[in-house]
């Protein structure tokens, strides 16, 4: 029994870093051909907690109306500083299937995903070594040219 409650003990102190905010910052349309159209979002992290995390792979997709959902990763390793920011600037891709669909425009554009990070408390990144415990902070938004419109950020 008091190895369950140490252990209890020491789950319950992997939640007292706060998850890092994520969010939608920029949406730019890129190269376009007849055949695909290119796209650049930017994202925000940023480190709520009064300790370093480290930031590990990105995962998203972005979906249009009139094309295939784009689902990309993204290998992102960084140390992020106590209450410090960073951007990492994504590619999505659109394949456009034949003459008759035009590339996205911008304001039609949906964009979802994580990223995974780990706490400096040393059993949580036990436990994430192990794959035991994979926390990720999520991110959603629709993109509206120079800026997006955060749909929400909240972390698992």
């Amino acid at each position: 029994m008091a190895s369950f409650c140490g252990a209890a003990a020491l789950t319950a102190g992997c939640a007292l870093t706060p998850a890092p905010s994520v969010e939608v910052v920029n949406f730019q349309p890129g190269r376009s051909t007849d055949e695909a159209a290119m796209y650049h979002i930017t994202i925000e992290v940023s480190n709520r907690s009064g300790e370093e995390i480290g930031l590990h792979e990105v995962t998203y997709s972005a979906s249009a109306a009139s094309v295939a959902v784009y689902d990309g990763r993204w290998a992102s390793p960084a140390t992020l500083a106590p209450h410090d920011s960073t951007r990492f600037d994504l590619p999505v891709v659109f394949l456009l299937a034949d003459e008759d669909i035009a590339a996205p425009t911008p304001d039609a554009i949906e964009v979802s995903g994580s990223i995974e990070y780990t706490t400096p408390d040393e059993f949580a990144r036990a436990l994430q070594d192990a794959g035991l415990r994979r926390p990720r902070a999520r991110f959603s938004g629709v993109a509206s040219g120079e800026d997006a419109e955060v749909a929400g950020a909240h972390a698992d």
